[in-house]
């Protein structure tokens, strides 16, 4: 009797789990080799067309307008494209915009995050609000503008990666010093915190020698791009730093 329980409870959890957990686009590979991949930079408002080793061309964007309409952060790969795109209104059910002058999605669309069970998705696309490029704009999609956005379109195709970054600390090594740059933080998501720079130095140079002091002054007087010295390698992890980790997705929509 207590295995049939067993078994009628473990059923009864997978198919909760499976109805009622968000169907998420899987994350694809981190980029590999030389091969062309799309990099969105939410911070600098960027896009970046390139290679692991140069950058091929770099793009201004539209982003996500506040914390709660954040674009997904993480690898993912373009899923769809489309060049002729209607728009769905997200939040106004039944609001409906063919292809044309007057679609907010401009002339194409890329995307490469969709949320089947929320019907959410999140893409690259063109814009009728050209002015809207460069600012803090979206429900949560990469506006470019339209010539843009159908020079992008040409040249990536499905399973291109896409890497979306919310990078607040950035770093350089100088023969083993390493100095620790400091981004704006529009969305308040990472504090300027000894703690928190640790974090992201130790995920980065796993054997980095810190200097307290230094982590000391930045957590108190560290204003957006400033770049100090904060550390030192060993010599035998001079060379490379370790892979960062993913950041982890969140949600919402444009």
């Amino acid at each position: 009797m207590s295995i049939r329980l067993n078994l009628f409870f473990i059923l009864l959890t997978a198919f909760i789990f499976s109805y009622f957990v968000p169907a998420f686009s899987i994350r694809a590979e981190e980029p590999q080799a030389e091969l062309p991949y799309v990099e969105i930079d939410l911070i600098q408002r960027k896009l970046h067309y390139r290679t692991t080793s140069k950058v091929i061309k770099t793009y201004p964007i539209g982003v996500s307008k506040s914390k709660d309409f954040l674009t997904p952060t993480g690898v993912f790969q373009v899923l769809e494209m489309d060049d002729r795109p209607g728009w769905l209104h997200p939040y106004k059910k039944g609001v409906k915009i063919p292809p044309g002058p007057g679609n907010p999605l401009g002339t194409r669309w890329i995307g490469f995050y969709k949320n089947s069970t929320l019907n959410q998705s999140y893409g690259i696309h063109g814009t009728n609000q050209p002015n809207s490029v460069g600012k803090f704009v979206s429900h949560g999609c990469i506006r470019m503008k339209i010539p843009d956005s159908e020079e992008l379109y040409r040249v990536v195709h499905v399973g291109t990666p896409v890497v979306v970054h919310y990078t607040r600390f950035d770093f350089q090594n100088h023969d083993g010093d390493i100095a620790l740059v400091i981004n704006e933080d529009p969305f308040n998501l990472e504090p300027l915190t000894i703690e928190n720079m640790k974090k992201h130095l130790t995920a980065k140079y796993p054997n980095i020698q810190l200097s307290q002091p230094a982590l000391e002054f930045l957590a108190k007087n560290g204003t957006p791009g400033q770049t100090r010295l904060v550390g030192t390698l060993a010599k035998e992890s001079n060379a490379q730093p370790s892979s960062a980790s993913t950041p982890k997705a969140v949600s919402p929509v444009k």
